[in-house]
């Protein structure tokens, strides 16, 4: 039964990791992971000045973000370990609109604030 949960756990994490576009590829930092925010969510969390800030500091490249691993799992609606897992391979994760963005939002505006 144990070995049934975790596959489905895995299942379902595993449809919400996305392998960046060679377009989108970001130097990531260590420690930390690529979220693609879609503009619905950047328009619901941050104005357009503090969206602009951060493209033009380069915390913004196009939709993608760096975040560490606990944001981006919140983001993303997806358990850490699954998450951590994913991150060896390079893979991003998608932000959902089910996911907790509140992290990402207050994270996103201190930046904003930094840069500005």
């Amino acid at each position: 039964m144990r070995n049934i949960m975790l596959a489905a756990a895995l299942a379902v994490g595993t449809a919400s990791i996305v392998a960046p576009a060679a377009a989108q590829t970001v130097q990531i930092p260590s420690g930390l992971v690529n979220v693609t925010v879609g503009d619905v969510i950047l328009n619901d969390i941050l104005s357009s000045n503090q969206i602009d800030v951060l493209r033009d500091a380069n915390v913004l490249s196009g939709n993608n973000v760096a975040v560490p691993v606990s944001v981006a799992a919140a983001v993303c609606n997806i358990p850490v370990a699954v998450l951590a897992r994913q991150i060896s391979t390079g893979a991003a994760c998608t932000a959902s609109t089910t996911g907790d963005t509140s992290q990402l939002a207050n994270l996103l505006s201190r930046r904003a604030r930094q840069a500005n």
